[in-house]
Formats: structure tokens, sequence, C-alpha cells
């Protein structure tokens, strides 16, 4: 992401919690993702909230089989 639009947010991986303002910044950001990169961005999200569900498919592979089945 760095060097690919002037406006991104640098975020330190120090392990530190964001401050409001990058949290927010951050939010802004998300505007730019594609529809796609906001899917597997809510899967990865998905899986760390709920890390003990261990589902043999992800999320992309659960809506293909729901619509074989429509």
């Amino acid at each position: 992401m760095k060097g690919s639009h002037p406006d991104l947010l640098d975020i330190p991986l120090t392990g530190d919690p964001m401050t409001h303002q990058q949290f927010e910044r951050l939010k802004e950001q998300l505007k730019l993702l594609s529809p796609q990169q906001l899917k597997t961005l809510k899967s990865e999200i998905s899986h760390q909230l709920e890390p003990s569900t261990h589902s043999l498919l992800n999320d992309d592979e659960m809506n293909v089989l729901a619509q074989l089945f429509r």
C-alpha cells in the first residue's frame, strides 16, 4: 500500500494499539478497496474474531456452493 496513494495511512508495526485518528483514517481508506478486497478483509477479520470455528471452506467457497443450490 505504501507509495501507491499519497494519502494512505502509515501504520507502525509496533504492536501498539492504533490511535483514534489512525483508526478513523483507516476506515476512510477502506473506501478505496474493491468489493473483492473487502470480502477478503471481512473473511480475515471474521477468522480473527472467531478463531475457534474450524470451517473447511472459506466464505467465498461457501458462497459458490450456496449459489449452486439456488
